[in-house]
């Protein structure tokens, strides 16, 4: 494996005439700006606990910059990035000698770079974070792609690698300013030989509130489907705003607003990357083709995240810009036709919740990305904290089981991105809620939210106050990003959903709606549903299920059949193989 090489500090901000990557300095260069056209390099060292940025300008001049409080790096917030070990050294790639400025979509630089044999791209991709359960089955199928990708690319086995690149692009903020963003992306090639890829697989990842939690940060946590590189794709799984590069951003949940442009801007940018492997001899070459297809994809929130790009690809941008993207193929989602009105009304309604961070995920994301709309009718911001009780505000918890030490209150946990979103979905209830007959311990909305926010319109019955004014104007920013209206768009690109009937984290009614009302408009869209998934782990192993059939190409109701077995200990047999007649080519 290659060890780490990183990217940089880079830091956008618009000019007169361009935007434009630059470094904000104490007031001693270049209008208090140096840009990056005239940096040769830059690294960011931390010795005994100082920081300092070097920077070698292009004239030979040498420039130490101290990252306190005078020096101002919010453009990107790579201050933050750096001290969670994430971004340093320098590493930018250009298709010229000298570096220009960057504009939306553009490759920036590989901060972090893995290679893997094909023997270890199995192991590796599963057999750490959430998905690691199930590990031996997820390499299984990796295995058997690998093999079928060999024979059809005539090589042996032995030559085929995977390589995983976590990249640095430029896109824009909920305000419209420069934003260095960050993705991984993983791929196949062959040892001294080429392998063509026709098709970009988009893994958007699932909901995740800690750091850990970035694509770009490790395997097997948000997004399951890394291990379709084995069918020969090129595998891109953005962080999105909030994690990775951007990680001291606010990220902005389930916000159709801001979230197509940025994943768009990522497939520009994995296309710009495969370009420079082409004449970069140090990065294994990805041979895409012209004419590369994408497959849009992803589970809970990250199916949300695919349907927004899809309406965002087919609705909001010229043909133009559209001709600049991969060529949608086809949209396939699970357990996520997110509706977030109808959401948030069923768990205030049903009084229940049973991932504790949603709300506030949901209303932190509306105040960050809609402050023109989040706020009341004087004019004053409506604030995160006035939507919950105040208890939040102090209640302790000791999280030194998670390896944090110290104490934090639930409220630093719930909007700082620590460790320990979990385990606030176990420890919640214990002030605000009770236990469901499966066992699901579970969170009474009507105690977790602020006075007002919900009222009770018979014993133990509640719902939101459409009067009050918080309610009134998150309701509105939530149904913006409301794409189940067939008002707003009918799809001219099929989807295909997956979803369980007794879906309680995500409630199935939000696939269901999608599914007829695009339905009733003619729209190719079907969906599947598994009649129960609860009694062996409700949502999170629906999402597990759909990565499984995804990777072995077979239905989802097969897959729940063999899962039943596997956690029932019951033999298991041998996971069938691939259909070689399916519907999806290799790359």
């Amino acid at each position: 494996m290659k060890s780490l090489f990183t990217i940089s500090l880079l830091f956008l901000a618009l000019t007169a005439s361009a935007q434009e990557l630059f470094v904000k300095t104490n007031g001693n260069n270049l209008n208090d700006r140096i840009s990056l056209k005239e940096m040769k390099s830059f690294q960011h060292t931390n010795v005994d606990g100082d920081d300092k940025i070097v920077i070698d300008m292009i004239s030979g001049a040498k420039i130490t910059l101290d990252p306190s409080a005078k020096t101002s790096i919010d453009a990107v917030d790579v201050d933050h990035a750096y001290r969670q070990g994430r971004l340093s050294n320098l590493k930018v790639y250009s298709l010229s000698s000298k570096l220009s400025s960057f504009k939306r979509g553009d490759f920036i630089g590989v901060f972090h770079e893995d290679d893997y044999s094909a023997d270890e791209f199995g192991p590796a991709a599963y057999s750490d974070g959430q998905l690691a359960m199930f590990s031996s089955f997820f390499t299984a199928g990796v295995s058997i792609n690998i093999s079928t990708l060999a024979t059809r690319n005539r090589v042996d086995k032995s030559r085929i690698r995977f390589h995983v690149a976590d990249i640095v692009y430029a896109s824009v903020d909920t305000d419209g300013e420069p934003l260095a963003l960050s993705a991984r992306l993983v791929y196949p090639y062959i040892v001294d030989g080429s392998m063509r890829i026709s098709t970009m697989y988009l893994d958007n990842h699932f909901t995740i509130f800690e750091e850990s939690g970035a694509p770009s940060a490790q395997f097997g946590t948000s997004c399951g489907l890394t291990g379709m590189a084995s069918r020969g794709y090129l595998v891109i799984q953005p962080d999105l705003i909030g994690f990775g590069a951007s990680a001291s951003r606010t990220q902005q949940y389930v916000d159709q607003t801001i979230i197509p442009q940025v994943v768009a801007d990522c497939l520009l940018a994995a296309k710009s990357y495969a370009d420079m492997t082409t004449y970069n001899s140090k990065i294994p070459t990805i041979n895409l083709s012209s004419s590369a297809q994408l497959i849009n994809t992803g589970a809970s929130q990250g199916a949300s995240t695919a349907l927004g790009l899809q309406y965002y690809m087919e609705n909001e941008i010229t043909t133009a810009e559209r001709r600049k993207l991969p060529s949608l193929k086809e949209t396939r989602i699970c357990a996520g036709a997110y509706n977030m009105v109808g959401t948030t009304d069923f768990f205030t309604t049903t009084d229940t919740l049973l991932y504790a961070p949603i709300f506030p995920l949901m209303i932190q994301g509306a105040v960050v990305a809609h402050p023109d709309i989040m706020k009341y009718s004087d004019g004053t911001p409506i604030s995160v904290h006035d939507f919950f009780d105040p208890m939040l505000e102090t209640l302790p918890i000791d999280m030194s089981f998670f390896g944090d030490q110290g104490e934090y209150t639930v409220w630093e946990l719930l909007t700082s991105k620590k460790q320990g979103s979990m385990f606030l979905t176990y420890f919640l209830p214990i002030f605000y809620g009770g236990m469901m007959p499966d066992f699901n311990s579970y969170v009474l909305v009507h105690k977790l939210l602020a006075p007002g926010i919900v009222r009770e319109v018979a014993p133990d019955k509640y719902e939101l106050n459409r009067d009050d004014e918080r309610v009134k104007a998150l309701l509105q920013v939530l149904e913006k990003s409301n794409l189940s209206n067939p008002e707003k768009w009918v799809p001219k690109t099929k989807i295909t959903m997956t979803h369980a009937f007794d879906d309680s984290w995500v409630p199935y009614f939000n696939s269901l709606e999608f599914y007829e009302n695009m339905k009733a408009q003619g729209a190719d869209v079907s969906l599947t549903t598994l009649e129960r998934s609860a009694d062996i782990g409700n949502h999170g192993i629906i999402c597990y299920i759909w990565i499984l059939s995804e990777l072995y190409r077979l239905p989802t109701p097969t897959i729940m059949s063999l899962v039943r077995l596997i956690m029932s200990n019951m033999p298991v047999p041998d996971f069938p193989e691939p259909n070689p007649d399916e519907p999806f080519e290799f790359g």
